[in-house]
């Protein structure tokens, strides 16, 4: 079996992620100081929690980065929701996005303290930013780039299908 060498390897990857059809852009921070080994953690606990919610079809690449003005890491992704959880515009259904924000923060350890009418609190902040992907751009460019970080020891990446 003939050796593949690494940049062939990577753009391949690359090509595959480009290839994907996702529907979201995530962002997550936490309250906290967040490191490699935490940020995978809790991007496994999201993972399984997002899938459980979409009924099993849910993919997520996701890729921790240092922050370039405070300790710690956050995480960017690529997300891939079932398309009755997706408007016809392509963004998520209000509660669907809702719900996911929802579940995000109690993966990220908040604790719920208070619920309005619905309209739920929790006792720490964390932010997870859904953004539609946008597939005019090289998501296959955005992995590489992290990947490259990561084989430098700078950054942590992994998809979870």
């Amino acid at each position: 079996m003939p050796k593949i060498d690494q940049k062939s390897k990577l753009v391949g990857y690359s090509d595959w992620i480009n290839d994907q059809p996702w529907t979201n852009f995530p962002t997550f921070t936490t309250s906290y100081e967040l490191t490699l080994p935490s940020a995978r953690r809790l991007m496994e606990r999201t993972h399984l929690a997002f899938k459980r919610y979409s009924g099993g079809d849910c993919r997520l690449f996701w890729v921790a980065e240092p922050f370039e003005v405070k300790d710690g890491y956050h995480c960017h992704g690529l997300l891939y929701l079932p398309d009755s959880m997706i408007n016809s515009k392509g963004y998520l259904h209000r509660h669907h996005f809702q719900n996911l924000v929802d579940i995000y923060t109690k993966m990220a350890g908040s604790k719920l303290v208070a619920n309005n009418g619905g309209k739920l609190a929790y006792d720490k902040r964390h932010r997870i930013d859904l953004q539609k992907f946008d597939g005019r751009r090289n998501a296959g460019a955005y992995a590489l780039k992290y990947i490259m970080k990561a084989e430098r020891g700078q950054a942590d990446y992994d998809l979870f299908i």
